[in-house]
């Protein structure tokens, strides 16, 4: 599903109902709104974000050799540096 939104006089913009209704997306609830690489921002709802993104970032980190201690130590870095 993709659409074209209009950015506003303060960045926001609003997320099509209908993506809101298939992600279960409601009014006042948090997103998690995340840069990827220099071109891409993805929002992810707060209640699905963990378990999915835990069991994808495990499965790609051991496809790739990646220990969790590795992977939790680069996270640290990369947080104390932003």
């Amino acid at each position: 599903m993709n659409t074209t939104v209009q950015i506003r006089k303060k960045g926001q913009f609003t997320i099509p109902a209908a993506m809101r209704e298939k992600l279960g997306i409601e009014e006042n609830e948090v997103v998690s709104v995340s840069m990827i690489g220099d071109g891409a921002i993805v929002i992810i709802p707060r209640k699905l974000e963990l378990p999915s993104l835990l069991d994808k970032t495990a499965a790609l980190a051991k496809k790739k050799g990646i220990s969790m201690e590795e992977m939790l130590a680069e996270l640290d870095e990369i947080r104390h540096n932003s």
